[in-house]
């Protein structure tokens, strides 16, 4: 039986998670949060917990002895930037550090963390896949050096820790129904910003094969890092007609301008810097999710996007 301690029960993979292992045999699942879970079950329980609270760790450990939890899975953490970095680093670092300790002093050894992509860097010098072993060069923005930061802690856990079983899951672009990802916020703005001169390929993961790879994570052993990304790449100009938005061209410059604006007004997704990622190479090698977890994507890159 796994019983599993989930934060970030209201996150997108959370919330969809839960959904589909209500009342499923063999897995018992104790949610940390803040708030309950939106889904009831009799596998699935609850304990209020404070990720902002210094002594977390304890809570968290005495919970994880009292359930009697043998694996951890780690999604209460921040996928865009926030305009307070000092709360992000709060969460996305701190609170990743607490959860990691509680692991260690109740000898829980298996821990799942839910990443970013976004830690490889946009560089125009990027590969045409960009593999798990490629350097994370993330171009000294502090959000991103957060979830990097964060994935240097799980790694050394699965290096001192004696038959440590971690998982990394590194996460590309997702969409889908109710789903409120960065990307999915962007490609579905009335009037999308694009930077003029640039149509690059973008894949994009629909919301139901994320956590089918999250689901997988869980029974598979030690899979380490492993990228999380749709198939079938499009042209970004490509994926705004599907998502019936209106591209607006403008030079790079203005577009960046344009998004830091409505961002700092909240009508915007994420940041200007953030479009580097829609201009250089940023294409993941999805190689592993299909070969070590198993999961290959059920939606392609365009019907993830019009299913959104």
């Amino acid at each position: 039986m796994i019983v599993l301690a989930l934060t970030g029960t209201r996150t997108d993979l959370g919330r969809v998670f839960l959904q589909r292992a209500a009342g499923k045999r063999g897995i018992r699942i104790v949610t940390l949060d803040a708030l309950p879970p939106q889904v009831e079950a009799r596998n699935i329980s609850f304990c209020k917990i404070d990720l902002l609270d210094p002594a977390v760790h304890f809570t968290v450990g005495d919970i994880l002895k009292k359930e009697k939890c043998n694996a951890f899975a780690h999604l209460a953490v921040f996928n865009t930037p926030t305009k307070d970095p000092d709360i992000s680093h709060e969460i996305n670092v701190i609170g990743t550090m607490k959860m990691l300790h509680a692991c260690r002093m109740t000898g829980v050894k298996k821990f799942i963390y839910k990443s970013t992509a976004l830690v490889y860097g946009a560089h125009p010098s990027n590969p045409a896949l960009l593999k798990e072993t490629h350097p994370c060069r993330p171009s000294g923005h502090s959000f991103i050096e957060d979830k990097q930061e964060a994935e240097k802690m799980v790694l050394n856990f699965g290096e001192k820790v004696r038959d440590a079983d971690i998982t990394i899951l590194r996460a590309g672009f997702i969409t889908g129904k109710s789903v409120s990802t960065f990307f999915s916020r962007y490609i579905h703005m009335k009037a999308v910003p694009v930077a003029a001169g640039y149509n690059p390929v973008i894949q994009v993961l629909h919301i139901a094969d994320a956590v089918r790879a999250f689901e997988a994570s869980i029974s598979k052993k030690n899979p380490g890092i492993v990228n999380i990304a749709g198939d079938s790449p499009v042209p970004l100009l490509s994926l705004t007609r599907a998502a019936r938005s209106v591209p607006v061209l403008m030079p790079r410059p203005g577009a960046h301008l344009a998004l830091d604006s409505l961002w700092r007004l909240g009508a915007a997704p994420f940041p200007g810097y953030f479009l580097d990622y829609l201009i250089f190479p940023f294409l993941l090698d999805n190689t592993k999710m299909k070969k070590v977890l198993g999961v290959v994507p059920k939606y392609s890159t365009l019907e993830a996007v019009r299913a959104s």
